[in-house]
C-alpha cells in the first residue's frame, strides 16, 4: 500500500536516480547475438490481450490494455482481423530483435514513478508500455511447457500454478518440523 506519489523535488529525483539508475545503452538485440525467434500466432495475441487485469495502467503513450481488449469486443470482422495480424506481426518483428532502435528505445522504457512509503522514503514504480508487457507475456506463454520439462522436479516456480505457494509451503513445513524434533527432549 502506497501513502501516494511524492511531490517532485530534487531530493526525490536523487533517490529514484539512487534506486532505479539509468542506463545509456540500449539493451543488446536478440538478433545480434543468433537466438533463435519464437514465433506467435494471432490466437495467441487475442488470448495474450484478454489475459490482462482489467485496470491495468498504460504506458507513457497513453494505450491501455483495456483499448486492446476494446478492439477484441467488435465482431468478427476484417479490420479486427487485420489489427490482430498486424500486432502478432509487430510482435514477431519484436521477438526476433528487429525492431528500430527509436521505437525499441520508447517500447523499453518506462517512467518512474515515486510512490510514498508509508515508513518514510519513495519506492519507484515503472509503468511500461502495453506491446512491451505483451511481447514477454506471449513469449513466456509458448516456452513455458517446454521450460516446466526441462526445469521440473527441480524447481516449481516456473509455469506451474501456485508453484511458488507450494514451495512456501513445503519450507514453512520444513521449519516446522525441525523447530518440533529441537523441541521433543531426547
Amino acid at each position: 500500500m502506497s501513502s501516494g506519489v511524492a511531490a517532485a523535488s530534487p531530493i526525490v529525483m536523487q533517490s529514484l536516480k539512487d534506486l532505479h539508475p539509468v542506463d545509456a545503452d540500449m539493451p543488446y538485440q536478440l538478433s545480434e547475438i543468433g537466438s533463435p525467434s519464437i514465433v506467435v500466432t494471432v490466437t495467441q495475441v487475442e488470448e495474450s490481450i484478454r489475459s490482462f487485469p482489467i485496470g491495468s495502467a498504460g504506458g507513457r503513450g497513453g494505450l491501455r490494455p483495456q483499448h486492446l481488449m476494446d478492439i477484441l469486443q467488435f465482431p468478427v470482422s476484417r479490420s479486427r482481423d487485420l489489427y490482430l495480424k498486424r500486432l502478432a506481426a509487430y510482435v514477431n518483428i519484436s521477438l526476433a530483435g528487429r525492431l528500430s532502435a527509436s521505437i525499441a528505445t520508447f517500447i523499453t522504457s518506462a517512467p518512474v514513478y515515486p510512490l510514498i512509503k508509508n515508513g518514510g522514503g519513495v519506492r519507484p514504480i515503472a509503468v511500461g508500455e502495453v506491446l512491451r508487457r505483451l511481447t514477454p507475456k506471449l513469449a513466456s506463454s509458448v516456452v513455458r511447457h517446454a521450460a516446466v520439462e526441462h526445469l521440473s522436479p527441480l524447481q516449481v516456480g516456473v509455469g506451474i500454478k501456485n508453484g511458488t505457494e507450494a514451495i512456501i509451503h513445503a519450507v514453512n513445513n520444513l521449519l516446522s518440523n525441525a523447530e518440533n524434533r529441537r523441541k521433543r527432549p531426547p
